[in-house]
């Protein structure tokens, strides 16, 4: 268990691999601090059942099959674990799918600024199916009778340790089966041999753990980060292709973390891949030419929409070989509009590493890939500008490109919604320059400008211009310059005047343009600020 039980990383739940509905509030099951909500009366009903496994084993004998589904709800939303457990082992329909009957996790902006809400957000996706499978799984080996054959947890991420768990179950099944075949016929042969052979040696029938006529598919996000979990996975779904297993994996998501090009490969090659549509391959350090090996296996993945790259050592600009390749294999994927490229090298061809991609990407992080003065102009000028609705610059240097930049923002004026420009050196008079630009994009949601040491003024100029779009819920700023003074080191007076300011800026603005949602100015420590060295 020693790696399987390493510690879960929320940042591998986030971006490109779950797309977020930023139109919708927080879900209730995520906020410590919930709202009471009105239920109708067959939700109470439900409620209240779901409270007591006795109760809702005896309520499901009575009532009409449909309500079923009404009380999985609350029980998801109450996570009321027995109750769960009863409702699996009597449900009525041979299909469960989880993102019908759960809310869905991946709501709302504070994905994008509060890891405790994000963190909350992935360790309620993992009790749902965490809960759902081992308790259905403990069901089939008690012999439960039960109608359900598919098992779709897609769209909540899978614990690591529950992906091993149901790995050895899917293979503890299938050897159960082929040595109860091989048993048959053993004796079968003994029989036949008896009228020649004085001692007859039969052997005793084998227990299984799971009925005779079970046949379980379950469809789910998978997140690897360990060999052991690897190597089980690897060989359940290649026993998920044989036609007499009992339990079938089938993985929508696969999160490949820290295990190499070859075991990348490895399992790629053993997946269903028309099923595949996010694959997410965090610090695998991947170079280009890894990358290219990869390619035959991802041509494949017709149906994927969302690729993450993020964090691998690719160098673009000093492999165009093999960077062409890669451009190739982009364009060969025709649903693809989710890419991450964050912390690869780019550095000038951005052009050549998206031109093929036929569908402009909806979203596009390319956060320290030392983006240049030409990658932001081909930005702007792309067939992608016109469909992005998420994107990250940050921690690229950006000053002095500021013409670029208002091109770039009038281009993505009618779809952007998310627009992360953290860390890119930006000055104040780049700021002024640009800052018309951003607060006129139509559908602005959220703004981030954090870590760009900028003065009082710039801030205040740029809250008063942002304020006026009605759109825009949430921009997350740093503290400006000023508060970094060494004569201010212990000093907070001027970070409590500036929020005061801030606050009135706002509430003015709400006056002359009235809001249907309000507006959230966060304000954080300037992580990069060396108390003696800042220059005016």
């Amino acid at each position: 268990m020693e790696a399987r039980t390493a510690v879960v990383w929320v940042d591998n739940y986030s971006g490109s691999i779950y797309p977020v509905d930023f139109e919708s509030e927080p879900t209730p099951a995520c906020q410590k601090n919930k709202t009471p909500q009105m239920k109708s009366l067959v939700d109470t009903c439900c409620n209240y059942i779901v409270r007591d496994s006795s109760m809702t084993l005896e309520a499901i004998e009575t009532v009409p099959k449909d309500l079923c589904i009404p009380l999985m709800k609350e029980a998801l939303l109450t996570n009321k674990d027995r109750a769960m457990e009863v409702l699996l082992t009597h449900w009525p329909m041979e299909s469960f799918s989880l993102k019908s009957l759960a809310p869905n996790l991946f709501t709302s902006l504070m994905l994008l600024y509060n890891d405790s809400y994000l963190s909350e957000v992935v360790r309620q996706g993992m009790r749902y199916t965490t809960t759902l499978v081992h308790r259905f799984i403990q069901g089939l080996k008690k012999g439960h009778p039960n109608k359900l054959k598919y098992l779709d947890l897609t769209g909540y991420p899978t614990a690591e340790v529950v992906l091993f768990y149901l790995s050895t179950h899917c293979l503890l099944a299938h050897n159960e089966t082929r040595r109860k075949s091989l048993v048959e016929k053993f004796n079968e042969a003994a029989s036949i041999a008896y009228d020649v052979v004085d001692d007859r040696n039969v052997l005793e029938p084998v227990d299984s753990s799971f009925p005779d006529n079970c046949k379980l598919i379950v469809k789910l996000d998978a997140f690897v980060t360990s060999e052991s979990t690897f190597a089980e996975l690897c060989k359940a779904l290649k026993v998920s292709t044989f036609p007499a297993s009992k339990v079938q994996l089938c993985i929508q998501r696969l999160g490949a973390i820290q295990l190499g090009a070859p075991a990348i490969n490895l399992i790629l090659r053993q997946m269903n891949t028309k099923y595949v549509t996010a694959l997410q391959l965090h610090y695998n350090s991947l170079t280009c030419d890894d990358f290219v090996t990869l390619i035959p296996s991802l041509k494949n993945l017709s149906n994927l929409t969302s690729i993450d790259l993020a964090c691998n050592n690719m160098n673009f600009s000093t492999n165009v070989t093999s960077s062409m390749h890669i451009a190739e294999c982009l364009g060969s994927l025709p649903k693809l509009v989710r890419l991450d490229l964050s912390n690869n090298r780019v550095k000038c061809l951005l052009r050549q590493l998206l031109c093929q991609v036929t569908q402009p990407l909806q979203y596009l992080r390319l956060a320290s890939c030392a983006l240049r003065l030409n990658d932001v102009t081909y930005l702007s000028l792309s067939h992608h500008a016109h469909g992005l609705q998420e994107l990250c610059l940050g921690s690229n240097g950006l000053n002095g490109m500021t013409d670029e930049l208002r091109k770039l923002f009038k281009a993505v004026k009618s779809t952007l919604k998310i627009l992360d420009i953290e860390d890119c050196s930006m000055l104040d008079q780049d700021l002024f320059l640009v800052q018309s630009y951003i607060a006129d994009i139509d559908k602005l949601l959220f703004v981030n400008l954090a870590e760009n040491i900028l003065s009082v003024d710039a801030l205040k100029s740029f809250v008063e211009v942002i304020a006026k779009n009605i759109s825009v819920q949430c921009v997350r700023l740093s503290y400006p310059r000023e508060c970094y003074l060494e004569t201010r080191f212990n000093d907070d007076s001027l970070k409590v005047l500036l929020v005061n300011d801030l606050q009135n800026i706002v509430n003015k603005s709400c006056k002359t343009h009235p809001r249907t949602k309000p507006i959230q100015i966060i304000l954080v420590e300037s992580s990069d600020v060396e108390m003696m060295d800042l220059e005016f």
